[in-house]
């Protein structure tokens, strides 16, 4: 493999960047201008060069930090930013009339955030429903996160803020699929100055439903490898 040089996009960004791809595939760089909007630029639909992308693009808004970009099941794009209000804001793309991959178009932004203080982080989960992760007023974790209105999940909303405990001194990082046991993994540095992990795990039924003795076996070995990883992390954090 090899790496081009450095090229130039051009734009007075305000923060790093949060890159995605859209429903053709293109990618699209998300920053905060220098004002504390939110723009960004996409490839060209022709692109045969990496470095081929339209002109900015504002998305508006009053942001504090860098936006946080999710694909969703669908292949449609959401940003997520903390506005100088300290509330997550939300705006997403839809499929435009002519047909829902040949145009996408922008809808609002949408206030659907209690106080955070942290940039937020956002990751499609094990059942392709957007969660998004922030420290709130209190420092702790907190998670906002979608749910299926219909049972077969074509229609969803926003369930009620989650607390996940915690003292945060950073914005938290996520992984989403670590492994057949863990379903996501956060990261954050806490209080104290140690890194700390919050994984999420698979409840036994789910993991195990289909599996071969074998199978099971190895799914508990992993278990017991986990604890022990768990309690070293929290004894060299302690």
């Amino acid at each position: 493999e090899t790496w081009t040089g450095w090229t130039r996009l051009g734009g007075s960004a305000g923060s790093g960047p949060a890159v995605a791809r859209d429903p053709l595939g293109r990618l699209v760089v998300v920053v905060m201008a220098a004002d504390g909007s939110y723009k960004f630029i996409s490839q060209r639909p022709s692109a045969t060069h990496a470095a081929n992308f339209t002109a900015w693009t504002s998305l508006g808004g009053r942001f504090r930090s860098r936006p946080a970009v999710v694909r969703d099941s669908e292949g449609f794009l959401h940003v997520f930013g903390r506005d100088v209000n300290d509330t997550l804001l939300h705006r997403s793309q839809r499929p435009h009339a002519d047909g829902p991959r040949t145009k996408v178009v922008w809808g609002g932004w949408v206030n659907v955030g209690a106080p955070i203080t942290s940039r937020p982080s956002a990751m499609v989960d094990h059942e392709s429903m957007i969660n998004v992760y922030a420290r709130g007023q209190d420092r702790q974790l907190w998670r906002l996160r979608q749910v299926s209105v219909l049972a077969e999940k074509s229609l969803v909303r926003w369930a009620e803020w989650e607390p996940l405990g915690g003292v945060l001194a950073s914005t938290p990082t996520l992984a989403p699929s670590i492994g057949s046991s863990w379903l996501s993994l956060v990261a954050a540095r806490s209080a104290d100055k140690a890194l700390w992990l919050l994984p999420q795990q698979a409840t036994a039924a789910r993991t195990l439903q289909g599996k071969t003795d074998q199978e099971k076996f190895e799914h508990a070995m992993r278990h017991v490898q986990m604890e022990e990883m768990r309690l070293a992390i929290g004894e060299v954090a302690l």
